[in-house]
């Protein structure tokens, strides 16, 4: 009866802490900043950062869920508005803009370290990241 009354205990207790470790979905608004290189050229693409302001974020581990279709857009776009191939995509995200400035010093960095000759800005009127829902 003692071993029972143990198992029971804990049984509850992993379901509690594995209630409570699960992750916190959350739509808030997130600045984007979109950045794209080719091995062989030496021309980058970055757009202006951008506020979507519905997101989302998972909140325990700090991630941006769908961050993948934020890349497939930058690089269809480049693809077919720019001209550009064997593009490799990337897109930084931060729910503060001092935070998302520091980030696009460090690809501004990144890119005078490694011999980047030309950065294409994209403005933001050109092209504007769009929400999952909104696809």
């Amino acid at each position: 009866m003692r071993t029972l009354k143990y198992s029971f205990l804990l049984l509850v207790a992993f379901f509690a802490v594995s209630v409570s470790m699960q992750a916190k979905r959350k739509l808030q608004p997130v600045y984007l900043v979109g950045y794209a290189f080719s091995p062989i050229d030496s021309t980058a693409y970055m757009t202006q950062v951008q506020l979507v302001d519905s997101a989302w974020v998972d909140t325990k581990a700090k991630t941006l869920y769908y961050r993948t279709n934020y890349t497939v857009q930058l690089q269809s776009f480049l693809e077919t508005k720019m001209g550009g191939s064997n593009l490799v995509c990337a897109v930084f995200f931060d729910k503060k803009k001092p935070k998302m400035d520091k980030k696009l010093q460090r690809i501004h960095r990144y890119q005078k370290r490694n011999a980047i000759k030309k950065l294409d800005v994209i403005p933001a009127d050109v092209f504007r990241f769009q929400t999952e829902s909104s696809f």
